[in-house]
C-alpha cells in the first residue's frame, strides 16, 4: 500500500473505483498522458446536462420562551431545499415528527453528519445530540411540489 499512496490527509473517506481487467491499458503499452485525461473530463462535463443547483433557503429557529418545541410549515418545489438552523446543546434530546406532507426532514450535526430523518406523513426520529452548535434540519420534497408541517421538541 506504501508503493502506491506516499501522503496521506485526515478527512472524510473518498471511494474511488477500480477499473476492472478490460478497462486496464496493456502493460506493453503507455499510459494516457494527463493532458489526455483532462480533455476527457472537459468532454464529460460538456455532455452532461447543466442542472442548475437546487435553490436553498436557510431560516434560524427560535423558541418562544419556556417553550421547547415548535412547528414548522412550508412548501417545497423539486428545486428546492428548505434549511432550518436550530441551536442544541450537547445530549439534547431531539425529536422530529413529519405532521403533514410528502418530504423527506433530516437532522445534520454541525460538524455536517447526518445524525438521522423522517420520510413522509407521520413519520419521526428521536435522537441525542452529540454536541453543542447549530444543527441544520433539511427538508426535501419527495415530489415535485409538497406542503409540509413539521414539529420538533429539543429537550
Amino acid at each position: 500500500m506504501t508503493n502506491e499512496f506516499r501522503e496521506a490527509e485526515i478527512g472524510q473517506a473518498t471511494v474511488y473505483d477500480r477499473p476492472s481487467e478490460s478497462d486496464r491499458p496493456d502493460s506493453g503499452q503507455p499510459d494516457q498522458s494527463d493532458q489526455d485525461k483532462d480533455q476527457d473530463k472537459e468532454q464529460e462535463q460538456e455532455s452532461a446536462p447543466n442542472e442548475p443547483p437546487p435553490v436553498s433557503n436557510t431560516d434560524r429557529v427560535t423558541f418562544a420562551p419556556g417553550e421547547t418545541g415548535t412547528s414548522l410549515r412550508g412548501k417545497v418545489s423539486a428545486d428546492q431545499i428548505q434549511r432550518y438552523l436550530i441551536n442544541c446543546g450537547q445530549a439534547q434530546q431531539f425529536t422530529l415528527r413529519i405532521e403533514n406532507g410528502n418530504v423527506e426532514a433530516a437532522v445534520i450535526s454541525p460538524d455536517g453528519a447526518i445524525l438521522g430523518s423522517a420520510v413522509k406523513e407521520g413519520s419521526q426520529w428521536q435522537g441525542t445530540l452529540p454536541s453543542t452548535g447549530d444543527y441544520t434540519l433539511e427538508v426535501i420534497p419527495l415530489e415535485r411540489n409538497s406542503n409540509y408541517r413539521i414539529s420538533i421538541d429539543v429537550l
